[in-house]
């Protein structure tokens, strides 16, 4: 039975049901977790929990081009607000290996939008939540993003796996920087759903 990460924006507890795995808000478990692949590339990201998530990841240079591109898709504000909110943030190179990426940047319009909503889930997810998620849905866990869309989250060793409907993935790198409107996981690769001319994804 698969089991769902289903983050409400004021989800405050982890609640386990044969439908539903609503992400912990817990401040039980503040320390920086990282991944085994977070020394080779992660980008650093602080946890600011006195800064929003727009205020932290403007100051990463490794994020220039996803900062860019929450801007071109109208979603600073958005993650500027209350929140919560958890983004998984592709790097630099992540986007450089993405064929039109600088393309669908300068187009902008909603297959932009949809594809940065696909990056972002309501709600506060730790890697500990998706572990544990991952663990209770017998290897995989789904996570359901703004994009209305989902993302399937599995582990590979000691790291956790994001991929999409369409068959793209991405490791986290450098995990649990929270921030003081939510969370913030940096990622390897561009999460694309499946269809780029702003369809449904997951």
């Amino acid at each position: 039975m698969k089991k769902y990460i289903m983050c409400a924006p004021l989800a405050a507890m982890l609640l386990v049901t044969t439908a539903c795995v609503k992400a912990d808000d817990d401040n039980g478990d503040e320390s920086a977790t990282t991944t085994s692949a977070e020394a080779a590339d992660g980008a650093p990201v602080a946890s600011g929990e006195d800064l929003s998530i727009a205020e932290n990841l403007a100051a990463v240079a490794d994020l220039s081009t996803f900062n860019d591109a929450v801007a071109a898709a109208g979603l600073t504000e958005t993650l500027g607000g209350a929140g919560p909110y958890t983004v998984f943030a592709p790097t630099d190179a992540a986007f450089e290996s993405v064929e039109n990426a600088r393309e669908m940047l300068d187009r902008g319009g909603a297959p932009l939008v949809n594809l940065m909503s696909y990056h972002i889930v309501p709600g506060v997810v730790a890697v500990e939540d998706l572990r544990n998620a991952i663990e209770q849905g017998g290897g995989s866990a789904e996570i359901a993003t703004m994009s209305g869309a989902t993302l399937t989250a599995r582990l590979d060793g000691d790291d956790v796996v994001i991929s999409t409907g369409a068959g793209n993935q991405a490791r986290i790198t450098e995990a649990d920087k929270a921030q003081i409107n939510g969370m913030v996981h940096v990622i390897d690769g561009v999460l694309q759903p499946v269809a780029a001319n702003g369809g449904g994804g997951g």
